[in-house]
Parts: C-alpha cells; structure tokens; sequence
C-alpha cells in the first residue's frame, strides 16, 4: 500500500525521550533463547497484526514446535509465505498451521491431538468498535474475547502438569472500562487469574499498534489509496506503538520471570491523531489541510485540486463512538502495584473474578448483563445512539 517508516514516525512523535522496548528486548534475548530454543508453542489468533509480529520474532529463537491456529486462512497463508522468505527450511520444521478458530466445535477435539505443549500464547480477539452498535455483534465479541477463552482455558487445563506459561494479550482499555471491548478483555484478565493455581500465568496490556488491521491509522492508509478525506476524533489521545515494539512486549511477557502479573509499557507517551496524520502525510511528501466536519462534502469537491498543490485534506470530528476515553490509562488507581524485573514494564497485580457462580464457558447472553455488577460504574451500550455505517 505505502512504504512508510513506522519507527521514524514514532520517533518524530516521542522526541528525544522516546521509551525503550526495543533496547530492553535486545538486553532480554539471552534470557528469551535459553527459554525458547526447543521448546513447543501454541499460538491463537497467529496471523493477526501482532500475532504475526510475535510470530516472526518467535523463529529467531528456535522453538521446536509452533502450531498456529486463526480463521482467516488468507492472512495464515500470508505469514506462511512471509516466515519462508525469512528464515531457512530448517528453522520452520516445526511449524504447523491450521485455519480453525478457539471457539469452534472441533477446536476442544484439535487441541487434544496436539502434542505437549511448553507455552501458549492466545492473540485472538475482537476489537472494533463497530462490534458495540447492536447486539448481536455485541455479543459475538464477548464470546470471543471472553467465552471461547474461558474454555480453551478449562480444556489447557488437562495439560496443566507440562505448560511453563499461558499468555493472552490484553489492551490499554481493559483499566476503569468504558467500552463493552474493554470489560470484555478485562473480564478476561480476572477469568484467566483464576486459572493460576493450575498453570503459570500471564498478560499484557496493550497500546494502540500503528497500521495494525482495524487501528484508525491503518484506516489513514486506505483513505490516502482511496483518494479520501482523513477523518479523525479531535478530542482523544492514544499510547501508539510499532508492530516490533508490540511484538516484543508480547514475547518479554510470554516467558515470564517473576510472579503472576498484568503488565504494562513504563514512560509510554499519549498522542493525538492530527499529529499522527501530519507525520505520515509528511513522508509521502504531503500537508495535511484542516477542514470542519460540516466541510466534508467540499473537501471531496475539491481533493484533486489540493493534491495538485500538494495537500491533503484532514476531516477533525468529535468523538462517534459510545465507550471511549479523552485519555487511555494502563492501570487504576486501585490497583496493586508490583515490582517488575525488566525496566521498561509496570505490573499491577492480578485478581480472579469475584461472581464464582457465573459460568463464562456459557454463551453470552446468559451472563452479559452481569457486567455492571462485575465492574461498578461501567454501563452496556445504548443501542439507540446512531450507527457508526452513517458517519465518517
């Protein structure tokens, strides 16, 4: 689409303090290879933005065994294709693809054909927004990101005795949720810490990856292809990081050294999207040209004209969707914090859910309408604003 330097924009972003994953991962991989090196891996959700990511980083270290599962068999292909063209035959001996889902009929039957297992590592999610405007889509994001978890985590149960860890990634909106998306993953935080008596756990809770499939700024690209407007909420800041910067984290929290936590990028700075825009207009060369959101129709007009001077126009909109934050924070002020051996990362202590009665392996409607009981102040969706289909 644009070949565009996902680390220079982020630089330009951060300034002269930029965080330091990166530098932190390269001090880890020692740690990473002893652990890694033969070892045997299940990894859901393997071909999304930063499964993929975790995935290509994961061969480096030679792991024994890989079996990647995710439903999008075109994007598994993909990675298929990508891993091939980076790493010699020997090091994908190991690799094993399989385009079924966690929450399919034959997944329980699939997994107890798979040899031991050391690690696993679920990616698998539900995330846009657009899943929260009725609710059958509602609720086809809670079980995903909820139902099918809980019993793929029930089913790991029987091979308690050989997993060294189970990471699942989590997101920046899982602290104080205010989207049904982020009481869903921080449903599952609660869901898989009460799993921790019978395997290691852990999980990370993750910032907005630049580019990634469904992120606004991958939605940026396909306007600028599209020859549209750049649309963009005026009034929101996001953590942004890279795809390696995702993967990394992913792959520092997976092995774990220390005690159970959920853990979170130290010193992340936030950003707003008109910064974001103009830095990415700024490398194809462009200026990014403010219009009001009533001025929509004419910045269409007028698109090719202002490209003629080298313009682009940049739509800046409140914010459309129910849910959302002026401002994403990775812990609550009531949470527990912990020390955390590698320099880069917080930890807030983990909790298991406190309602034992509800069962999470039952479909959502069921369970659903708990969720305020479980998170006090968090409210479901009104199902009456607007659809998102009629805005920009």
């Amino acid at each position: 689409m644009f070949c565009l330097n996902t680390a220079a924009i982020l630089e330009n972003l951060r300034g002269s303090d930029s965080v330091q994953i990166l530098s932190e991962y390269e001090f880890q991989k020692p740690r990473l290879a002893n652990k890694i090196r033969g070892s045997r891996w299940l990894v859901a959700g393997g071909a999304g933005s930063i499964g993929a990511a975790f995935i290509e980083q994961l061969f480096s270290f030679q792991p024994e065994y890989v079996s990647i599962v995710d439903p999008d068999e075109n994007r598994l292909a993909e990675l298929v294709r990508d891993l091939r063209n980076q790493y010699p035959a020997d090091f994908l001996r190991g690799l094993r693809t399989y385009s079924i889902g966690l929450g399919d009929p034959w997944f329980a039957d699939w997994l107890r054909c798979q040899p031991t297992l050391d690690y696993v590592a679920s990616f698998a999610a539900r995330k846009h927004v657009r899943a929260e405007r009725d609710p059958w889509s509602a609720q086809a994001m809670l079980f995903t990101n909820v139902t099918s978890h809980t019993q793929f985590l029930e089913a790991l149960s029987s091979r308690a005795g050989d997993l060294q860890n189970v990471f699942i990634v989590s997101t920046d909106k899982a602290a104080d949720p205010l989207s049904l998306m982020g009481a869903s993953k921080r449903l599952l935080e609660k869901i898989l810490f009460g799993y921790v008596n019978r395997f290691p756990v852990s999980t990370s809770r993750f910032a907005n990856v630049l580019f990634s499939a469904g992120s606004l700024s991958e939605a940026f690209l396909f306007r600028l292809q599209k020859k549209q407007p750049i649309a963009f909420p005026e009034d929101i800041q996001r953590y942004m990081i890279s795809r390696e910067e995702g993967a990394a984290i992913c792959l520092m929290v997976a092995i774990p050294n220390s005690t159970p936590a959920i853990v979170y990028p130290k010193d992340l700075p936030r950003h707003g999207f008109l910064p974001l825009a103009k830095e990415i207009l700024s490398q194809l060369k462009l200026i990014g040209k403010l219009y009001a959101l009533s001025e929509h129709t004419r910045a269409l007009d007028i698109l090719n004209r202002n490209l003629e001077e080298g313009y682009w126009p940049l739509i800046a909109t409140s914010t459309q969707t129910g849910g959302e934050k002026d401002q994403e924070i990775f812990f609550e002020e009531s949470e527990i914090q912990l020390g955390f051996p590698i320099k880069c990362f917080g930890a807030v202590q983990g909790s298991p859910i406190q309602q034992p009665d509800i069962d999470f392996t039952k479909p959502p409607q069921q369970w659903w309408d708990k969720l305020p009981e479980i998170f006090p102040g968090f409210n479901l969706p009104d199902y009456s604003r607007p659809s998102l289909d009629t805005q920009i």
